[in-house]
């Protein structure tokens, strides 16, 4: 098996500050290659950053690394007809940019992971045509910017995670357009003043919200086309969230809130017909729950322990 290593290390020997460096690889047609770039603003100038760019065509079984440090860097893979290869992009600094793309029939198996830690960072994932691929997004500071979205009619049974840990003001977006059986996980944990999007207008996927461990003033919006489940937990203290979510056509919605978090609105819209909604609160006080529904439907909502609750359920 030909394994080719390329490592390309932007610290510079001299003490001067220099512009920002370049790194760019081009693969076609390869099997089991190993590409590393570590980059590093040390003696470059930190003003401008750096760039790595990978691009595969017609790959198989190959890993791509690309680390840096320091602040306004860009890190981009574009791969194209990839399959069973792991992309992953690790940056740590404020402003900068990540951004993983893969297309094609047969784009399948690859596991896509970005890691940022810092404020005012960009974060990408982008899979368009491909099924069995797995993304996952960790993110961590404030102001950050996060998009992960599976496109086209064959992106079936894919998996996206994206998690917001100590960092408040964060944009979170998820994406399933057309599609079968995707799914989309979003952990926010002791992190205030985020919005989380996830949008699945494919068939049989589900979203998944979790928000917890004193996590405050969040907004969640979740919208689902045809045969969907969103399933939505506020726990450990998290109070004052705003849970918003919109299904059309046999769908099942699911919230949960517990453990002391209290002052949360949950709103759930479901038109057509035979959809579910269950809401669900446990030592929860003071929460507004909403319930919308049109045909063929049932709602439930239940509480334990919990104080000063309003409850509006319409079916039409």
């Amino acid at each position: 098996m030909k394994k080719l290593a390329i490592t390309i290390s932007a610290i510079l020997a001299s003490g001067a500050a220099y512009a920002g460096n370049e790194a760019t690889t081009e693969l076609q047609f390869a099997y089991g290659d190993d590409v590393q770039i570590t980059q590093n603003t040390s003696h470059a100038n930190p003003a401008l950053g750096n760039d790595a760019f990978v691009y595969m065509t017609n790959t198989y079984k190959n890993d791509t690394v690309i680390l840096q440090t320091g602040n306004e860097n860009t890190a981009t893979v574009d791969a194209t007809h990839a399959s069973r290869s792991q992309f992953d992009i690790t940056q740590t600094g404020n402003e900068n940019t990540a951004t993983i793309e893969t297309e094609g029939a047969l784009n399948r198996y690859n596991d896509l992971d970005i890691v940022q830690t810092g404020n005012g960072n960009t974060s990408t994932v982008s899979v368009d045509d491909g099924d069995y691929n797995d993304a996952d997004v960790d993110v961590s500071g404030d102001g950050n910017t996060t998009v992960a979205q599976f496109n086209g009619g064959g992106a079936d049974n894919n998996h996206i995670k994206t998690k917001i840990v100590n960092g408040n003001n964060n944009s979170v977006t998820s994406v399933v357009n057309n599609g079968h059986a995707n799914d989309a996980h979003v952990l926010v944990r002791n992190s205030n003043d985020n919005t989380v999007n996830t949008t699945q207008n494919g068939d049989h996927s589900d979203a998944y919200v979790s928000v917890r461990s004193g996590s405050d003033l969040n907004e969640i919006d979740v919208t689902q086309n045809d045969s969907n489940y969103a399933s939505v937990s506020v726990y450990w203290g998290s109070d004052g969230n705003d849970i918003d979510i919109s299904q059309h056509n046999s769908n099942d919605a699911y919230v949960n809130v517990g453990l002391y978090s209290d002052l949360n609105e949950i709103s759930i819209d479901q038109t057509s017909n035979g959809s579910d909604a269950l809401v669900n609160l446990a030592y929860s006080s003071n929460n507004a729950i909403s319930v919308w529904q049109n045909a063929n439907d049932s709602a439930t909502v239940s509480g334990y322990a919990s104080n000063n609750n309003t409850v509006n359920i319409v079916q039409n």
